[in-house]
């Protein structure tokens, strides 16, 4: 005899399947999708529930809705971070459907992850929450037909550094290379949500930046990354101001713009629990004495 989660993963796998045999697939119509049982109401993460909190407490999520829209770090073909709801509606609400994210990922059960297409059309993909941060308050959904390994806490940091990896291209309109959504998430799992150096708490307006830049091959780890509001990481991609490496002070370039002209706060990150790779910090720390031609200052 099937187990009640069992029969439940049976019927998100019907379901799918009946969503592919759409004359409209990949795009379907909202009013569909709603027949289908895989949304309802107007939150983003339906949960059905009456039907799902039979089989754990705060039940199951069915289907969350994505709007990360061009936030191109938490969006990709394959992965895309989703941000835990944070609404003023009465109860326990928030906190209820936050739990069955949790639910979907200890369960191994899928999900569908539903974005806006066209006027009345909405893209349909299965879902697999790969890990839940509390921390940064959002998940990690990779979009795959097949199961997935979670992630362990930390797992990725223990993973034995490398500066740099190969890389590829994806053909879009132009050549860029891809960026994972993973990245930012380890990210976000490693330092909190908070930016390095101006402390700014906003997930939204944070980066997960490259410390080895992509363009020269940098490698994914967690300690490549550093979490900067998005103006403080045009600077220091911008070779403006970076990290001495042995001290772990900023240091800018002598003509160019102060920190304080940038609204940095900080004069080191010593104050980081988890500090960033040594050898990561040292790679940038070359460009940008190449790139400042030697004239830089460092913070007192």
């Amino acid at each position: 005899m099937q187990s009640a989660l069992e029969i439940e993963l049976k019927w998100r796998m019907d379901k799918w399947e009946e969503l592919q045999s759409s004359p409209n697939w990949p795009n379907i119509k909202a009013e569909e999708i709603r027949k289908l049982g895989l949304y309802a109401g107007a939150a983003g993460v339906y949960r059905d529930a009456s039907r799902t909190k039979l089989l754990i407490d705060d039940g199951i999520t069915v289907s969350i809705l994505n709007t990360s829209g061009n936030y191109t770090d938490e969006i990709t073909d394959n992965r895309l971070i989703y941000s835990f709801p944070n609404t003023l509606r009465p109860g326990a609400t928030d906190s209820a459907e936050i739990q069955s994210l949790k639910n979907a990922m200890a369960l191994g059960v899928p999900i569908f992850v539903i974005s806006e297409a066209s006027k009345g059309l909405r893209n349909v993909r299965l879902g697999w929450i790969e890990g839940c941060e509390d921390s940064a308050s959002c998940c990690l959904v990779k979009l795959d037909e097949a199961p997935i390994h979670l992630i362990e806490p930390r797992s990725e940091v223990e993973i034995e550094f490398k500066a740099t990896i190969k890389r590829k291209l994806k053909l879009v309109e132009i050549k860029k290379l891809e960026r994972d959504p993973k990245f930012k998430f380890n990210a976000l799992s490693l330092y909190g949500s908070t930016c390095a150096v101006t402390d700014v708490q906003v997930e939204r307006m944070l980066d997960a930046a490259h410390i080895v830049p992509v363009a020269d091959s940098g490698s994914d780890h967690p300690r490549n990354s550093l979490l900067l509001n998005s103006a403080v990481h045009r600077a220091f991609d911008s070779h403006y101001w970076a990290i001495e490496p042995k001290t772990l002070k900023l240091a800018t370039r002598k003509i160019g713009p102060s920190l304080d002209a940038m609204k940095i706060r900080r004069n080191s990150i010593v104050h980081l629990t988890e500090k960033p790779h040594p050898d990561a910090l040292e790679i940038r720390w070359h460009a940008f004495l190449k790139a400042a031609s030697g004239n830089v200052e460092i913070a007192g």
